[in-house]
Formats: C-alpha cells, sequence, structure tokens
C-alpha cells in the first residue's frame, strides 16, 4: 500500500495480476492503474555482457578475429544467397485474404513500433506494402525493452505446414553427454537471417502507426518459420554434428576433454562456417568455455508423459570470464 496518495475512495493500492483480472470483470468499476516494469538480473546481465568483459578470457583473441564478422549488434540487410541456400515458403489453403483490425496501441507502443519500423527499413528486411493480407502489431515488454510482435493467428490457421522434423532437446542432450567443455551462441534475430520466396512476401504484410509493411524475411510467430530456419540450420551443421548441435536459433559446441585449446579449435570451426555462411551471432547471449555444466538456455524443465514437470540441468553456467 502506498500512502503518499489517497483519493476520496481510499489509499493506492498494489494489486496482483489474478486480483486485477478480477477488478476488470466486474461491473460499474471504475477506477485508475498504473503498472510499472523493473529491470531484471537478465537485463543487467545481457547488458554487462559486452566486449571489455571478455578481457583475460581464455577465448578473447579468437572471439576478437571474429568481430563485426560474426559477432554483430545489427543485422546488415536482407540474407544473402549462401552456399546452403535455403529460403522459407508460405503454402496457404486457399486464396481468400486475412486482414485483422489493428490493436489499440499506447503512445509508448507507438513510438517502439515506428523506432522498429525505422530500423528495419534501414537494413531493407521490411518493405512498405499494398497487400490485402494485414496481422496487427503490439509490444511486449521484455528486460531489456520492447520486443515488437505481428498477430499472425489469422494466416497462421490458412497455412499448409511442412513435416519437418524438429529437433528433440532430450536427443541434443543425448549427442552432448560426453562433453566437459560447452559454450552456447545466440544467433541474431533467429528467422531474419533466413529469405523468403519473393510470392510469399504479400503474406506477411503488418499494419503500423504509420501503415502497412510486409517483411522481407521470415517472420517470427508465423507457424511455418521454425521449421525453415531449422532446415537452413541443420544443413549448414550437418557435417559438425561431432561437436556442434543446434536447436533453432542456440548453436551448441561441446568437447569430451577440459583441454581448452582443443575447445577453442571446435569452437573456430563454428565461428567460420558462420562468417562463410553469413550468420551472425549476438555476444550477450554467448557462453564460452564452460566447463562441466551442460547450456542452461537449453531447457531447465522437462515435461514427463503424465504430464508433470521436473526439473532438469540446473547447474550453473559460465556467464563471464570469471565464472568459465
Amino acid at each position: 500500500m502506498h500512502q503518499d496518495y489517497e483519493s476520496n475512495n481510499g489509499p493506492t493500492r498494489v494489486v496482483s495480476t489474478k486480483l486485477l483480472k478480477k477488478l476488470l470483470r466486474a461491473p460499474d468499476n471504475e477506477f485508475c492503474f498504473m503498472i510499472q516494469f523493473e529491470d531484471s538480473a537478465k537485463a543487467d546481465r545481457q547488458k554487462a555482457q559486452d566486449w571489455d568483459a571478455l578481457k583475460g578470457h581464455p577465448a578473447e583473441q579468437l572471439l576478437l578475429k571474429y568481430k563485426n564478422v560474426v559477432f554483430r549488434a545489427h543485422l546488415l540487410a536482407v540474407p544473402p544467397t549462401r552456399e546452403t541456400d535455403i529460403k522459407a515458403e508460405i503454402e496457404l489453403v486457399d486464396d481468400a485474404s486475412v486482414a485483422r483490425k489493428q490493436f489499440r496501441l499506447s503512445e509508448d507502443m507507438k513510438t517502439a513500433i515506428r523506432e522498429w519500423t525505422r530500423e528495419m527499413l534501414e537494413a531493407s528486411i521490411i518493405c512498405r506494402s499494398k497487400s490485402p493480407y494485414s496481422a496487427p502489431t503490439f509490444c511486449v515488454n521484455k528486460a531489456v525493452g520492447w520486443r515488437i510482435v505481428h498477430d499472425f493467428r489469422g494466416i497462421n490457421a490458412k497455412i499448409r505446414l511442412p513435416a519437418t522434423p524438429v529437433p528433440r532437446k532430450e536427443d541434443i542432450f543425448d549427442a552432448m553427454r560426453n562433453g566437459k567443455m560447452f559454450s552456447s551462441m545466440n544467433l541474431l534475430w533467429g528467422f531474419f537471417q533466413v529469405s523468403l520466396r519473393e510470392q510469399d512476401i504479400p503474406y506477411t504484410a503488418f499494419s503500423t502507426p504509420d501503415g502497412l509493411f510486409a517483411l522481407l524475411v521470415t517472420p517470427m510467430g508465423l507457424s511455418c518459420s521454425p521449421a525453415a530456419f531449422n532446415r537452413l540450420i541443420q544443413n549448414v551443421f550437418a557435417d559438425q554434428k561431432s561437436f556442434c548441435q543446434a536447436y533453432f536459433d542456440d548453436l551448441f559446441v561441446f568437447t569430451p576433454s577440459d583441454d581448452v585449446d582443443g575447445h577453442l579449435a571446435a569452437l573456430e570451426k563454428v565461428l567460420e562456417r558462420c562468417k562463410n555462411e553469413q550468420l551472425y551471432v549476438k555476444l550477450s547471449k554467448c557462453t564460452f568455455c564452460a566447463r562441466d555444466t551442460m547450456p542452461r538456455r537449453l531447457y531447465r524443465r522437462r515435461r514427463h508423459s503424465h504430464g508433470s514437470r521436473q526439473g532438469s540441468c540446473d547447474q550453473t553456467v559460465a556467464t563471464s570470464p570469471n565464472e568459465a
């Protein structure tokens, strides 16, 4: 309870999400409320994990070799034509267009969407559109700021999904069971690194405060995107599975001994492959040369066949040079 403000109806109160939902459903109930988001430890960790934090790290010299080549803060432009050239395809069950009404947005959300739109236009990741399709756009508050999201549920209901196998987390753990040293890397803006067939671009149209735009890359939130992305990643690293496993946009490098030089040699092969295929990595979500632990990013809990959950692999992962 806050004591610094009191109206005729009583003092200001801090309420739970559950109670707030109940109050919103109540008839003839008018009140004002403010939601305040606080930075989490995750945000602090991601902001701190930069090049300065890698000083003195065993992998520092190797990683600097790929600075601004593989490790980037932003994508350059639409994905290039790669040696492993796989494009996402959108196949619909019929030709009837789907145009959903835009949600109401706060001024902060409008500002965030406008900034994101400008950034994506400059990177040639989106373009202006006159498509008969339209998905609403909204924002989700994450630890490090707003995340722009498109509600593709309308067109997702019409997409014919490819029967592409999805990697199982358990199989990835089995493949790495003899590993003693691990590195994990997260691909920057994952799906955006996969090109989209030109004739499918109109299907990705989305509304913003400044009009209609469409994506030139594989959209996040589209039901067929994970399969296309997985096809690319599995093909790119197909011959490196003895020391590199991929789970969508996460790459896991592992070696069977705690020899740092041997692990760095394996890590260099993966980074060189990323360089050749022009795949980019987000440094703030990487871990290098962690000993005697599985990557925490893969998962924390395993759902058993009877539906219960049990903690799994809840071990500390090196997130800084001092922990490695």
